[in-house]
């Protein structure tokens, strides 16, 4: 890996699945009373839409990017990025993750992902195709659904891509810092219905954050500290 220094709604739309929106909302609640520490900076919440929001024909592309440096060295970032099987355990709403292929380097090349709200009894489940790249510290993931046609999907775009980079050991006064890993998150994200864009919006700017978070927790958990 590198290493640098320091540095809703149209009617004429089919109804959304209720299984998809109950996660989302119990997310909104979530990241509500619970905010995280974030690097960049968010807009004000809770918002009105405007009626001609409300009735719009498409949705936007949303962008959303978090960088974070995390005192893990870069091998252990990424084992916990590619470990899909283990989302379950740390991320919240997911269900179930079943790795259904893999490359040459027995890393995931796709996936099945099942998220919902336990309580509520509802879940939803899509497949997720996967690129993993130590030696380049990348890891892409993307819509099975939209790559292969299927306008069924409620995303018309879903990509997220880590980006990982060594952070040379700085010393300062003969202690050494140790490793530290420089963290990118970049997710592109458009709903196909304006139900399930309004109601993410609320979130947005919060999401790539609480990601990173939780993937940092795992780390934390895994290295014993």
């Amino acid at each position: 890996m590198r290493t640098i220094p320091t540095s809703l709604y149209h009617f004429s739309q089919p109804l959304p699945r209720l299984a998809s929106i109950c996660p989302l909302i119990t997310f909104y609640v979530q990241v509500h009373r619970h905010p995280c520490q974030r690097v960049n900076q968010c807009r004000a919440f809770l918002k009105p839409p405007s009626l001609d929001s409300l009735f719009a024909t498409s949705t936007p592309l949303r962008q959303l990017t978090h960088t974070r440096v995390l005192p893990y060295p870069c091998s252990s970032v990424f084992d916990a990025l590619v470990s899909v099987d283990k989302y379950p355990s740390f991320l919240p709403f997911v269900l179930s993750a079943i790795v259904t292929q893999r490359d040459q380097n027995k890393l995931p090349a796709r996936a099945s992902l099942k998220v919902g709200y336990v309580a509520m009894g509802i879940e939803e489940t899509w497949d997720s195709i996967v690129s993993a790249k130590e030696e380049q510290g990348i890891i892409e993931a993307r819509s099975a659904e939209v790559e292969e046609g299927n306008e069924d999907g409620i995303f018309e775009v879903l990509k997220t891509k880590w980006q990982l980079h060594d952070i040379e050991d700085i010393r300062r006064q003969g202690v050494g810092l140790g490793a530290r890993t420089a963290v990118k998150l970049d997710v592109e994200v458009k709903f196909r219905s304006t139900m399930y864009d309004k109601m993410f919006a609320g979130v947005e700017e919060k999401v790539a954050g609480m990601m990173v978070g939780a993937f940092e927790k795992r780390i934390k958990e895994l290295a014993g500290t």
